[in-house]
């Protein structure tokens, strides 16, 4: 029978705060990653991002990348956040424990670095 528990972001909010996302460039912000190899553990990531800037950013989430793999190889999901806005952008996205460790990554399509700040919750889901 399958276990459910919840757990803070990590390696970004593993104190349950919100972490800064900075603008695309060579680095992407780590959001969560599902770093177990066991193929019966599953993340669910349920994640709200809010602008605190005075203008709109468009968040990309790149999710289910290997770990420090290239942003092509994730799916992208691409989200327009107006100021003083909180978006739902993961409706539990599920991550499965794997060889490598897969995980959700963000950026800023442009703007300041920090305006959009991600807080959210991980169901982890056992089935073995």
């Amino acid at each position: 029978m399958a276990t459910f528990s919840r757990a803070c972001l990590s390696p970004g909010g593993t104190e349950g705060d919100g972490i800064g996302i900075v603008v695309n460039g060579t680095t992407e912000t780590d959001i969560h990653e599902c770093n177990t190899t066991t193929t019966t553990i599953y993340h669910e990531v349920h994640l709200w991002a809010t602008n605190i800037g005075t203008s709109a950013h468009t968040l990309k989430l790149l999710v289910g990348g290997a770990d420090d793999a290239a942003a092509a190889v994730a799916q992208q999901k691409n989200y327009i956040i107006q100021p003083d806005e909180t978006l739902y952008v993961s409706p539990g996205f599920t991550l499965r424990g794997a060889s490598t460790n897969v995980e959700i990554q963000a950026v800023l399509a442009s703007n300041d670095n920090n305006e959009v700040i991600i807080h959210g919750y991980v169901n982890v889901i056992d089935q073995s």
